[in-house]
């Protein structure tokens, strides 16, 4: 997935070019976390991915309201409030509920390397636009809703961590 995307970054001379991209990246994500789902057992795994997938598809309508607007009004100002609510819900419902088999482990990894990708691909998209304070804040939003679904797998990781410690 990454290095389609690398090469489809050099493409962008428009704001508009960055957002087709990003739009196709959060649908191969959405895919992705969907795959993911039928792979696992732990019913707790599987609405994690299930919460991740809806993110992607949130994404993609905030980047296509962007993408008519070049309006950071695209993305809600309580929607940074609610996505915090949204994965603490989360984190409190999976909290000490999973233990997940090597097999997950290894899917739940693909899943922190696919939200950095997205994470760096916004922060890029972010620099590329800095001269524009509207379009590089937006980027930049978004590749903090990125980076906070890159720690919500991590704090799986911590949590099984802790749970092997104890035992």
């Amino acid at each position: 997935m990454v290095d389609d995307l690398l090469a489809r970054e050099k493409d962008i001379s428009h704001v508009s070019d960055a957002v087709a991209i990003a739009i196709d990246f959060e649908n191969r994500t959405r895919t992705f976390y969907q795959a993911l789902q039928e792979r696992v057992t732990n019913k707790h795994l599987v609405d994690l991915l299930e919460f991740l997938a809806s993110e992607e598809l949130s994404h993609v309508d905030h980047l296509k309201s962007f993408g008519k607007t070049q309006d950071s009004s695209a993305v809600p100002d309580d929607a940074q409030a609610a996505f915090k609510r949204k994965v603490e819900e989360v984190m409190v419902k999976v909290s000490g509920e999973v233990e997940p088999t090597a097999e997950q482990i290894q899917l739940l990894l693909g899943a922190m390397r696919v939200e950095r990708q997205a994470e760096d691909l916004y922060r890029e998209l972010a620099h590329r636009f800095a001269n524009d304070t509207e379009i590089a804040g937006f980027f930049a939003l978004l590749a903090a809703f990125e980076r906070t679904h890159y720690d919500l797998l991590d704090g799986i990781f911590a949590q099984v961590d802790d749970f092997r410690m104890q035992s």
